[in-house]
This record gives structure tokens, C-alpha cells and sequence, in this order.
């Protein structure tokens, strides 16, 4: 994961092989909000009830999601934000993932809680059906920030960071110090 980017990856029903996807959204950082930094899904289930794979700090659960099979993705969000608070990441499938269709995606939440992130590629939406998961929930409210993770500092000037100001001087050093060589400086 990095950054806000999510990597799924499995056995892809669409090729046979290895499959990675990715996408964007607020799943992989309240993953690591949680200090997790792999999940991993094994096997099939015992039986074919669906279920909602829910993390939270307190551990994890496996939720009945029968209410939720047959409905899309937007229709399943809200329900699923209804039931776990807002402060929830979501990862789901539809009914082409439900019935394990072979281009079938992972959609994502976003900022603003709606599943318009997609993992798209390989069919790992089929993948996650053929576990019986409609949806793993993260409820990373129990959770941290991450060592390393700094909010982004505002800008001000032209870009520049608020350090520097609209000062020119300071920034070759500016520049010099991220690696990045000084268009002004000539060849």
C-alpha cells in the first residue's frame, strides 16, 4: 500500500495466473491505521452463507451479509455505513462478483464514502464471491496514524513549501535537497 493505494491480488479467474490490482480509496490507509499490512483470505468457506469480513481494533468478525446479496454496490454502501458508523472503510462487491462472473471488480469507498474506487482488473471481484465476502469492513476509529504519515503541509507563494515562502533564495537548496535539479540554473 501506498500512499491511499490499495494492491489486491489472487489467482485470477479471468486468466488463470497470478493477478495484482489496485486502486484508490480509503481502504488501504485504514488498513494501516490499524497496523495491518497484508490480509490474507484463504480457502473456501465451510458453507454458502455470505458473510461481511469486519476489522476493527477489537479483532475480527465474520457478520451475516444474506440482507445485502443480489443488491450493487451502491445500494450496499449505505447500508453497510448505516450499520458500522462512518468511520469505515468498505471493500465489496456486486452481483457480478456475487455470481462470480470472471471480469468482476472490488469497488472501494472514497473520501467522500462512495464506491467509485475500483480494483478492475483479473476478475478479483469473482474472487472475493467465490469466498462468500460481500464486503470487508474496516472500522479503523480504534486506530492510529501511521509513523511516517504527516498531513500535508499548506502551501503558500507559488508552491512553494511554507518554509520558503515567496523567497527565491533557499530555493536551490530547496530543490538541491529533494534531488530535483534547478530549472533556472541554467545547463
Amino acid at each position: 500500500m501506498v500512499g491511499h493505494r490499495l494492491s489486491i491480488g489472487g489467482k485470477s479467474p479471468l486468466t488463470g495466473g497470478v493477478k495484482e490490482s489496485n486502486a484508490g480509496g480509503t481502504t488501504g490507509l485504514a488498513l494501516t491505521h490499524l497496523g495491518i499490512r497484508d490480509l490474507i483470505i484463504e480457502d473456501k468457506p465451510a458453507t454458502d452463507a455470505w458473510q461481511i469480513l469486519h476489522i476493527s481494533a477489537e479483532g475480527v468478525n465474520f457478520d451475516p451479509a444474506g440482507d445485502l446479496v443480489g443488491l450493487g454496490v451502491f445500494e450496499t454502501a449505505p447500508c453497510l455505513l448505516e450499520k458500522y458508523g462512518k468511520k469505515v472503510a468498505i471493500a465489496l462487491i456486486g452481483p457480478g462478483g456475487e455470481m462470480e462472473l470472471r471480469a468482476a471488480g472490488i469497488q472501494n469507498l472514497d473520501k467522500d464514502r462512495i464506491p467509485s474506487r475500483i480494483a478492475a482488473r483479473g476478475g478479483l471481484g469473482a474472487l472475493m464471491g467465490s469466498k462468500r465476502v460481500k464486503a470487508i469492513v474496516i472500522d479503523f476509529s480504534g486506530g492510529a496514524r501511521p509513523d511516517g504519515i504527516e498531513p500535508r503541509h499548506r502551501r503558500s507563494g507559488h508552491g512553494r513549501p511554507p518554509e520558503l515562502g515567496s523567497q527565491r533564495s533557499g530555493r536551490r537548496e530547496y530543490l538541491a535537497g529533494t534531488g530535483t535539479r534547478d530549472p533556472q540554473a541554467g545547463a
